[in-house]
């Protein structure tokens, strides 16, 4: 049966102008109509005319069993205790309004599982885009809770093991971390070859790939490989950012993680004083990518559901409060592959919606007035009457 909708504020992911009372309609999981007058014979309708309507929101790089603070022993905690983890934490990312989710790598593979029980019905949470296991050097960064491989081959084969097991792309391990003790975020953990390598191997299998990378030589190596997307890039260069943007590679910005590793108490000394260094650069960086005119995503990293941060971070470095709101919606439905089916609200798009109180392009923070998230059609959270 189909849905009517009236709303107040309507931001559609594209346009940089909202529409005010536009009409609403939804049948069998997507949007049939959108209008500047009631259709005919609807009937009964939810009257949301005092709210912002907005596509659903799309996190593009999340961890959803790991949380801010000591990411090694989280790792060594029992398989079934980060499960409930994961399991928690999806209900509250697609209650905070995130209805796409790309999660980034996962702890044996937590998170095929997790999509398979979203998928199913079983537990409420977003679309779920996973990369199963992340790919890192032997001992290199994160390696705690990755696949470790060496060499050209171990590479190949630890990619087609992720695309055996179901992974929707694939992520690797670039450049050196803040969560791992005498990692250097500049040095590259892989050689020129072994960069070359997965990108081919990721793009001969029909996946995108994304490199956890924040500078240095590796960033080079990714850049001249085609690699889909860097990941963080909190010391990327000026011209490593140009050449981005001439290749069409994203930049997926995570700044909130940062802040809320440095106020966790149980993060390790190490990770403490390699964000406070990360987050005085990271502003440059964000100035400098959009001068440059490079795609921006955002992601959480396990600051999880927290997307105004995310987007007050581009605000402050030049974008538009509806500039960053498209990083949230239609760009991040792009750089997924998924825009000819969510991340916008026009006809034949999933109705994938977050229903807010407030005005987003005045207050940023107001995308977290959440007062209903629908997912496919369907109410997954509701904090008004309608």
């Amino acid at each position: 049966m189909a849905q009517t909708i009236l709303c107040g504020l309507l931001i559609d992911g594209e346009h940089e102008e909202p529409v005010k009372g536009a009409w609403l309609t939804i049948s069998d999981g997507l949007i049939e109509s959108l209008s500047d007058s009631k259709p005919a014979g609807s009937g009964d309708y939810f009257d949301l005319s005092r709210y912002t309507v907005l596509p659903g929101f799309i996190d593009c790089h999340d961890h959803v069993c790991l949380d801010p603070g000591d990411e090694i022993a989280q790792a060594q905690e029992p398989l079934a205790w980060l499960a409930i983890r994961g399991a928690a934490n999806v209900r509250m990312i697609v209650e905070s309004g995130v209805t796409t989710l790309r999660n980034a790598g996962e702890h044996e593979r937590i998170d095929l599982s997790l999509k398979k029980a979203i998928d199913a019905g079983m537990i409420p949470g977003p679309h779920l885009l996973t990369a199963g296991l992340w790919i890192c050097r032997t001992g290199g960064a994160g390696y705690w809770d990755e696949k470790e491989v060496d060499g050209p081959w171990e590479i190949r084969k630890a990619i087609r093991e992720e695309v055996k097991h179901g992974a929707d792309w694939i992520k690797i391990m670039v450049t050196g971390d803040f969560t791992s003790p005498n990692s250097d975020a500049t040095t590259s953990d892989f050689t020129r070859e072994e960069v070359f390598v997965a990108v081919d191997e990721a793009h001969r299998l029909g996946k995108k790939i994304s490199a956890h990378a924040h500078g240095g030589p590796g960033v080079d190596y990714l850049i001249e490989a085609g690699v889909d997307s860097i990941e963080h890039g909190f010391y990327l260069t000026q011209s490593q950012l140009h050449e981005m943007a001439k290749k069409g590679i994203f930049l997926c910005s995570t700044y909130g993680i940062i802040a809320a590793i440095i106020a966790e108490p149980t993060s390790p000394d190490y990770s403490r004083e390699g964000c406070i260094k990360y987050i005085e650069n990271i502003p440059r960086v964000l100035t400098k990518a959009i001068h440059e005119n490079v795609p921006i995503v955002v992601g959480t990293d396990g600051n999880h559901g927290k997307m105004a941060i995310e987007l007050e971070a581009l605000i402050k470095s030049g974008y538009t409060h509806s500039q960053a709101i498209k990083s949230l919606t239609s760009q991040a439905a792009r750089f997924l592959g998924l825009e000819s089916q969510t991340g916008s609200i026009k006809k034949g798009f999933k109705a994938d919606l977050v229903i807010i109180d407030g005005d987003p392009l005045n207050d940023i923070y107001a995308i977290e007035n959440i007062k209903l998230v629908m997912k496919d059609g369907n109410i997954t959270f509701q904090n008004i009457l309608v």
